[in-house]
């Protein structure tokens, strides 16, 4: 069980309705130019090239480090804030790497402790350091994602890099390198103070929740044939009660 140390995610929301009109910092007086990752003909992200090792079995990099798929326009805030207003950037949640996509497409890299959260303009936030959770479990590196509006569910997200094992008579067969993504699922009680991780399951979900809660999620399940198998349904149903 956690909690969120000085009420980092009430801060983020008081930052989404209450967003101050400011003069957009200057990207290259606050970040270091990069060139590590470029944009593929599709607009896709793809890993910057590699050189092909002796080996002619190795296959390269699958993946990227990033959360998003895509350059996203977002509002970046350091605590109460308003750092960068409207910016079009990705987050590399390997190396906790800002990534601001400057004029001539130069892609320039902010580096904490300048921000502490995003948001995006389809209202998706995302808190970039997890230890604004008390007592979070997992320490390493990546995104705590809000799901829905009901402000009670969240997804612990990041990204590892396995690297390609297919040398020796015991490898895994994997001729490339890859960034794999995971996910932890985490509830909200309803005083907002403790966090609980949950899978997403009608089991883990009614251990979470108090009887009353689970009652009104039992009757979502039934009228609408229901799964707690996926996020979207997860969403969907969290939001129903605490409406």
């Amino acid at each position: 069980m956690v909690g969120f140390k000085k009420s980092g995610l009430e801060r983020l929301y008081q930052k989404a309705a209450h967003l101050m009109v400011l003069t957009l910092v200057s990207v290259s007086g606050y970040g270091q130019l990069v060139e590590y990752m470029v944009m593929g003909s599709s607009g896709k992200f793809q890993p910057a090239p590699y050189t092909q090792p002796y080996d002619s079995r190795y296959q390269g990099v699958k993946g990227n480090p990033l959360l998003f798929d895509t350059w996203t326009k977002c509002n970046v805030y350091n605590d109460s804030f308003l750092f960068l207003e409207e910016v079009m950037l990705n987050y590399d949640m390997l190396n906790q790497h800002l990534l601001i996509l400057g004029q001539g497409n130069k892609v320039y890299s902010v580096q904490a402790p300048f921000y502490t959260s995003i948001l995006d303009f389809q209202g998706r936030a995302y808190l970039l350091k997890p230890y604004e959770l008390e007592g979070f479990e997992d320490e390493e590196q990546g995104v705590i994602e809000v799901l829905g509006t009901s402000n009670r569910l969240f997804v612990f997200r990041r990204k590892k890099f396995i690297q390609a094992d297919y040398k020796g008579g015991y490898s895994a067969g994997r001729d490339f390198d890859e960034y794999v993504e995971e996910k932890e699922y985490y509830l909200k009680d309803q005083n907002g103070s403790e966090f609980q991780k949950i899978k997403l399951s009608s089991s883990s979900l009614k251990k979470a929740l108090s009887e009353a809660e689970w009652n009104r999620v039992e009757t979502m399940i039934e009228e609408n044939n229901l799964k707690l198998d996926n996020e979207m349904t997860m969403i969907y149903v969290m939001q129903g009660i605490s409406e």
